[in-house]
């Protein structure tokens, strides 16, 4: 069979059932870079993990740019420049990591670095791409015009709750974790420094554009927000399972997989409830809600218990306030197929 002869069955494929194709190609995306890159190079655990971790927003453009295939009129100069100044500004931010993170300086870990850089300038600067699909998909990522309260949210939440729950465990005689080490230099450059590292290497922006920007509009235009979420929550899981089947994340074995994919149908829930606050208008608080949350626990301690009991119960409180069993109204332009 001819190259052109697979290339138009897989895209024949994409076009019947996108949905499908998606989940299908970000699993497998990250799951075989890792297992790959695990065995084969000489290469840093947390480099490929991010590497991969890129498989749901490439996915997500490549079936967009295979389901709208037109071309804008806009200058093609302008993804250039966008992608130069994301290139140089997201190198930077690798490299001022590595010395205050004291990470590994030699010159093995440049190539590693070169790919992730790259790979996170590309998808940024692709909000001003010339396809029509990749544009539609990637543009809400610099719509700021959203209520400011959902920037407050998606920045402060995820501390806020960390703190509290470690004051509660210590007024109920819970012991709270020691705090992880932190970078010898001035909080205040440190903590941004490592916030926009997040959002460039760290699952912002690397999941963000496939699982709110692709998946979650395109499920919900099938199921409730709830069952969207449980099913958006289990393939978020399962994206992550990688970890676990190269041991970065422990043993693999039924227990790390449940909580694993437990935990993230729970945050799915609580990203589907923004989601429909902000009407989908946006993707830049989803991208600073994932970055905030990760960030943060490089800098506070958690009891894990306390902190995992709060979101739970918040959780609860978002499905009851917004009915999130019953189905949004069908808004023509998100209909699409599920299968």
């Amino acid at each position: 069979m001819r190259s052109t002869e697979i290339s138009n069955r897989f895209f024949d494929l994409i076009r019947r059932s996108p949905l499908i194709m998606f989940f299908t190609m970000s699993i497998l995306c990250i799951w075989l870079i890792d297992i790959t890159m695990n065995g084969l190079l000489n290469m840093e655990v947390y480099t490929f993990l991010h590497i991969g971790s890129f498989g749901p927003a490439l996915s997500a453009m490549l079936i967009m740019a295979v389901m709208n295939p037109g071309r804008s009129k806009d200058p093609s100069h302008t993804q250039i420049i966008a992608f130069v100044f994301f290139a140089i500004f997201a190198a930077a931010l690798r490299w001022i990591s590595r010395i205050w993170w004291e990470h590994d300086m030699s010159w093995q870990v440049i190539p590693g670095d070169i790919i992730l850089v790259l790979i996170a300038a590309y998808v940024a600067s692709s909000a001003f791409s010339a396809s029509n699909g990749i544009r539609k998909l990637m543009g809400p990522i610099f719509n700021w015009r959203i209520n400011w309260v959902w920037y407050a949210f998606a920045l402060l939440f995820w501390p806020a709750l960390t703190f509290v729950s470690n004051l509660i465990a210590e007024l109920v005689n819970i012991p709270v974790p020691g705090g992880p080490t932190i970078p010898d230099v001035p909080i205040f450059l440190a903590i941004p420094v490592t916030f926009f590292w997040t959002v460039f290497f760290n699952g912002a922006l690397a999941e963000e554009p496939g699982w709110r920007g692709f998946a979650l509009p395109r499920l919900q235009s099938r199921f409730s927000p709830l069952i969207a979420s449980i099913i958006l929550g289990f393939f978020w899981g399962a994206f992550h399972w990688s970890g676990l089947l190269i041991g970065y994340r422990g043993d693999f074995s039924w227990l790390p997989l449940f909580i694993i994919t437990f935990g993230e149908i729970g945050l799915a829930i609580m990203y589907t409830w923004l989601y429909n606050r902000v009407r989908g208008k946006s993707l830049l608080p989803f991208i600073l809600l994932h970055a905030s949350m990760n960030s943060t626990n490089d800098y506070l301690p958690r009891t894990v218990l306390i902190h995992y009991i709060l979101l739970t119960v918040i959780i609860i409180v978002m499905v009851f306030a917004d009915h999130m069993w019953q189905q949004l109204p069908v808004n023509s332009e998100e209909q699409t197929s599920i299968t």
